[in-house]
Parts: structure tokens; C-alpha cells; sequence
């Protein structure tokens, strides 16, 4: 247990670096963190414990996890609780989480703004769905003309990519292709205040499945 008993007075948890932690074999968690803040654990090792490999408590914050390793932890191995928040964990590599069988490595535990990135995918919650990166809040991009990519690795040469990208009031979701990334609008919406203004798809086949409903239909431009 990592803990600031009296918060604001003598010594403090806060602000400090660990190196090495061994934590195996434990009848609870193999590392629990309260409420410390600003604190950064490097390459920090649980394995077969009765509990969880790391529980972040409520109200640790900004605490950053480099390189840690968990195995075989039998509650899974990574969890942040309700109110802790903005805890980072990079690099982690999870090789045998048991979790009574169901493989759980990272547990959302309530906790806002915790971000973890994986060397491989990691388990949120259950078998499925599996990400290599976790977020459990929302995600902004920020910019004059900001834009998501999404690169699918194994498509075709020049089907590889698409992009989300918002300009001036209008949403596009755009497929590029080749080294020029030439692109094509699949979809555009645009806004006016946060009234939607219309949603156009003007390129390709629309189909849809199932019933339709219209109101203020217009065809063509």
C-alpha cells in the first residue's frame, strides 16, 4: 500500500519514483496506490496474487505506471477506482492474467480520465472487446481542421485509409487512397448553430436496411 495517511500535513506519498517493485504472491492486491499524486512506478512486476496486480483507489491522481508486467493475478491485473483520475499507464504487457478464468486485465473501475497503452491488447472487462488502448473519458481533438485517421494495414493498396475530419461547420468522413491521398467524400453533415443543416452521402450506393422514416426529404442538391 502506497498512502498519504494525513493529507496536508508532515510528509507526504506525492511527487516520488519507484523502481523495480516486486510485488508476487500477495493475498490481496499485489500493489495498491490510495491517494497518492504525481507519483511515477518503473517497471513495476505483479504476479500471483489473490487480488488484482495494481488497484489505483479513488482519489490517486496523475500517478504514471512505465513498463509494468502482470501475470497470473487471479482478480485481473489492473484497475483505477471511481474519483481517481488522470493515471497513465504505457507499455504495459500483460502475459497470463487468470482472473478465475475469465482474463481480465484491465478493469474499469470507474475512475475518469485514466488512459493505458499496451504493448499488446489488453482485455477491458472481459474476453471481448480487446484494445490496445484504453480511455476511460472522452477524447478531444483540437485544431483549425482537426481530423481522426483510420488505417486499416491489411486492406488493399488504396483502401488502406479513411478520415474523419470537421471543417469550418461541416463533418466529412473521406476515403483516401494512394501516396497523394486522393480522397472522396463517403459522407458530409453540416450544422448550423447545433441544428443539423443536412447529412449528404454524394458518392456511391446508399443502402439501408429495415424501415425508413423521412422527414424534410430533398432529392438531390
Amino acid at each position: 500500500m502506497i498512502d498519504d495517511y494525513d493529507p496536508g500535513t508532515g510528509q507526504d506519498a506525492n511527487a516520488g519514483a519507484a523502481f523495480g517493485l516486486n510485488c508476487r504472491n500477495n493475498g490481496g492486491e499485489g500493489l495498491r496506490i490510495n491517494n497518492p499524486e504525481v507519483n511515477n512506478f518503473y517497471g513495476v512486476k505483479t504476479e500471483s496474487n489473490a487480488g488484482l496486480g495494481v488497484r489505483v483507489m479513488s482519489h490517486a491522481r496523475y500517478n504514471t505506471f512505465h513498463n509494468p508486467h502482470g501475470e497470473a493475478n487471479r482478480a485481473g491485473y489492473y484497475t483505477c477506482e471511481s474519483s481517481s483520475t488522470n493515471n497513465l499507464l504505457i507499455g504495459s504487457y500483460v502475459f497470463s492474467a487468470t482472473d478465475l478464468g475469465s482474463n481480465i486485465m484491465i478493469k474499469a473501475g470507474g475512475g475518469t480520465q485514466n488512459l493505458s497503452l499496451a504493448w499488446r491488447d489488453l482485455l477491458i472487462n472481459g474476453p471481448t472487446p480487446r484494445y490496445p488502448a484504453a480511455l476511460d473519458a472522452s477524447l478531444g481533438i483540437e485544431g483549425t481542421a482537426p481530423g481522426m485517421y483510420i488505417y486499416e494495414s491489411d486492406a488493399p493498396v488504396d483502401q488502406k485509409l479513411w478520415v474523419w475530419i470537421a471543417d469550418s461547420s461541416a463533418l466529412r468522413l473521406k476515403a483516401l487512397s494512394g501516396p497523394a491521398r486522393a480522397h472522396e467524400d463517403v459522407m458530409t453533415t453540416s450544422r448550423k448553430g447545433n441544428t443539423v443543416d443536412f447529412i449528404r452521402f454524394p458518392n456511391g450506393k446508399v443502402t439501408f436496411g429495415g424501415g425508413i422514416g423521412v422527414g424534410n426529404a430533398t432529392a438531390g442538391d
